[in-house]
C-alpha cells in the first residue's frame, strides 16, 4: 500500500493558503483509500520517518522555525518527494520585496538560497499555484528538473446575495509589504470619495494619511475572510508577488463585489476569468493526485535496483582460498544479493573459514562447508553458480560459471 506524509510548519487546521491545499489533497488522497498522514517540519522524529519510510512525501512551507535544518535532511529523501510551498522558503523575509530589500545582492550566494536550490533539484514534482509563482521561484532556484504543474487553491466563492457595506472599502496592510501599502495609500488618496478601512495600518509609518482612511489593529488571519464579506470592494496592490491571492480571487469572481488589484497578483497571470480557472480539470487537486500517481510509478522503476540478468537462486561456491581471501568477497557477495533474490542465495565456504567469520555478517545463507560439499546435489537447485578459488587447477571440471 502506498504511504504519504505531508510535513508543514503549521497545523492544516490553522487556514493559511498552503495549508487549505494541503487539506484539500489530504481529503482526497483518504478519499482514495491511501493512506496518509500529517507531520509538522519542527517534529524531527516525523521527518525523519517521511525521509525514510514514506512513499510520497509532500512539502508545504517549513516557516517559522529551523527550516534551513528541514530542507536539507528532505533532500535525502527515499521516496517521491513533492514541493508546494508559498511563502517562498528561499527568501530571507519570504516575500520576495526583492525592490526595498536590504540584503538583495547578498541573496542569491547565501546559504538559504543554495539549500533551498539542492532542495528543489531533488524533488520529482514542483507545485506552482499560478505562472508568477513559479516565475519567481525559478528566478532564485532554476527549474525542477522533475515535472513542474499548476494547480489552484480551493475557492470558498462568496454568497451571491451578499449582506455587505456598499459604502466602504476593505485593505489589509502586510507589514512586510512597505511598496503595496504605499500604493494603497496613493490609491485612497485619488479617489478620496472612497471610504476605505485599513487592518493594520501603522499611522506612525505614514504622514498625512488622506482622511477617507480609517484605521483598525490588524486582525489574525482566520478573521481576514470574514471580515472581508462585510464589505463590496477590497484594495490589494501587493508590491511583492502573490503566489495565487485567494481573497482577492473571490472578490473577482463576484458579480456583487469588486477587486482593486494589481498584476502581482498570481490568479491574474493565468489570463483567464475565476470560472475558466475553477473549470479547468487539469489545475485540481484531484487530477494533482493523478499525477502523484504516475510519478510515483516513474520513481519506483528508476530507484529499483537494476540486475544483469534475473537470477533468482544464486550459489556462491568457495573453496581452496585464503581467510583473508574470504573475508574480501563479502562486499562481492552483498551485490551479488541485492541483485538477485537473497533469500534463495547460499554461500559455500571452507569449515575452518565458517566458523573463524562472524556469520552474522554474511549477507546470504551459508551452504554445507566446501568439506561436506557436493555439486552435483545442488546444480538443479541453483539458476546461477559462481564458483572462486585460487587456481585454475583447483577449480571444477563441470560446466557451470
Amino acid at each position: 500500500m502506498v504511504s504519504v506524509t505531508v510535513i508543514n510548519a503549521f497545523p492544516l487546521e490553522s487556514g493559511g493558503l498552503v495549508e487549505n491545499c494541503l487539506s484539500d489533497l489530504v481529503r482526497v488522497l483518504k478519499a482514495k483509500k491511501i493512506e496518509t498522514s500529517v507531520g509538522l517540519a519542527s517534529d524531527s522524529e516525523a521527518v525523519a520517518k517521511a525521509i525514510t519510510q514514506s512513499d510520497i512525501v509532500v512539502v508545504g512551507d517549513l516557516r517559522p522555525g529551523s527550516d534551513l535544518m528541514v530542507a536539507s535532511s528532505l533532500i535525502d529523501t527515499n521516496g517521491l518527494l513533492v514541493l508546494l510551498g508559498c511563502n517562498y522558503g528561499f527568501c530571507e523575509i519570504g516575500t520576495r520585496v526583492c525592490g526595498v530589500c536590504k540584503i538583495k545582492r547578498h541573496c542569491k550566494p547565501s546559504n538559504r538560497v543554495s539549500i533551498y536550490t539542492d532542495l528543489h533539484n531533488r524533488a520529482d514534482v514542483a507545485i506552482y499555484l499560478s505562472p508568477l509563482h513559479r516565475q519567481k521561484t525559478e528566478d532564485y532556484v532554476g527549474s525542477c528538473p522533475g515535472k513542474n504543474i499548476m494547480v489552484i487553491p480551493p475557492l470558498n466563492l462568496f454568497s451571491s446575495t451578499p449582506d455587505f457595506d456598499d459604502s466602504s472599502a476593505v485593505m489589509f496592510v502586510n507589514p512586510n509589504d512597505p511598496i503595496g501599502t504605499s500604493e494603497a495609500i496613493d490609491w485612497c488618496r485619488e479617489n478620496k470619495n472612497t471610504k476605505m478601512v485599513a487592518y493594520g495600518l501603522n499611522e506612525k509609518q505614514h504622514e498625512n494619511l488622506p482622511p477617507n482612511i480609517s484605521i483598525k489593529p490588524p486582525r489574525p488571519l482566520s478573521e481576514k475572510r470574514y471580515i472581508a464579506s462585510q464589505y463590496s470592494k477590497l484594495l490589494s496592490l501587493p508590491g511583492s508577488p502573490i503566489p495565487f491571492g485567494l481573497l482577492e480571487a473571490e472578490f473577482e469572481n463576484s458579480p456583487k463585489r469588486s477587486l482593486i488589484g494589481n498584476q502581482n497578483l498570481g490568479f491574474r497571470s493565468y489570463n483567464k476569468s475565476i470560472a475558466d480557472l475553477r473549470g479547468d480539470s487539469e489545475l485540481s487537486i484531484l487530477h494533482l493526485h493523478e499525477i502523484l500517481k504516475s510519478q510515483l510509478e516513474v520513481v519506483s522503476c528508476r530507484h529499483q535496483p537494476k540486475s544483469s540478468a534475473p537470477f533468482s537462486a544464486p550459489l556462491l561456491w568457495c573453496h581452496n582460498l585464503g581467510l583473508g581471501d574470504s573475508i574480501n568477497l563479502i562486499p562481492f557477495a552483498e551485490v551479488l544479493e541485492e541483485t538477485t533474490s537473497a533469500s534463495n542465495m547460499l554461500w559455500v565456504l571452507p569449515q575452518g573459514h565458517k566458523s573463524l567469520i562472524d556469520q552474522s555478517s554474511y549477507p546470504a545463507q551459508l551452504a554445507p562447508s566446501h568439506e561436506n560439499f557436493n555439486i552435483d546435489d545442488h546444480r538443479k537447485n541453483h539458476d546461477l553458480i559462481i564458483e572462486i578459488a585460487i587456481r585454475q587447477d583447483d577449480l571444477s571440471a563441470t560446466d557451470i560459471i
